[in-house]
């Protein structure tokens, strides 16, 4: 095929048009690397594999602007890249922002799941649900809960409680409203009687 025609276009990108049809536009960075010129004879795997170039170029410098505004597993950051771009794109964006050291679902997920418990209370199994949430993969998952020892749960419980519902503890009905608040954020019943029979005791001993 043979480029007929190069026009920028208002948004600063290069249009190309090959015997006289539109074909597809391109960054220009990759206008600048490459040597298009009107009369330039280019077979369709050429043109393909430039097409193919710019989406990844383009696909790259959203990811990077992405990771830019807040920290994303590798999963996240797919799933939004696939609303503009195909799999292959997406793949090769991915393995390149990993490449770079912006992408680690190890690292993520354990500075993650010590934010949510240490500074929001969260139960394990909450948080376990948020990673999830966040594309995060089994493996870092659980590795990312494995920091926690097995007192976490009822530290956080007992956090929660002082925070939000002591002084619902007066009667039968605050201590039911109380516990069924606490399993709505996914505290098990044993760890939440344990965390009352705690405080229980901290009334007792306080003179």
């Amino acid at each position: 095929m043979t480029i007929t025609g190069i026009e920028k276009t208002k948004r600063g990108r290069y249009s190309l048009f090959a015997d006289g049809a539109f074909l597809f536009s391109v960054h220009p960075d990759i206008y600048s690397a490459s040597q298009l010129r009107p009369g330039l004879e280019m077979a369709v795997e050429e043109l393909e594999a430039l097409r193919l170039e710019d989406e990844f170029y383009s696909a790259k410098d959203k990811a990077l602007t992405l990771l830019s505004y807040a920290p994303h597993s590798a999963g996240m950051l797919a799933e939004k890249l696939r609303r503009h771009w195909d799999e292959e794109i997406v793949l090769r964006v991915v393995e390149r922002m990993e490449e770079l050291d912006l992408l680690d679902d190890g690292d993520y997920a354990a500075r993650l799941a010590r934010d949510l418990v240490n500074l929001k209370g969260w139960s394990l199994n909450r948080v376990r649900l948020e990673l999830k949430k966040r594309k995060l993969p089994p493996d870092a998952v659980e590795e990312a809960l494995e920091q926690f020892d097995e007192d976490s749960d009822l530290t956080a419980a007992l956090r929660v409680i002082r925070k939000k519902y002591r002084s619902r503890l007066g009667d039968e009905d605050g201590i039911r409203r109380t516990i069924a608040a606490l399993q709505r954020q996914g505290f098990s019943l044993g760890i939440i009687r344990q965390a009352l029979e705690r405080l229980e005791e901290e009334e007792w001993e306080e003179p």
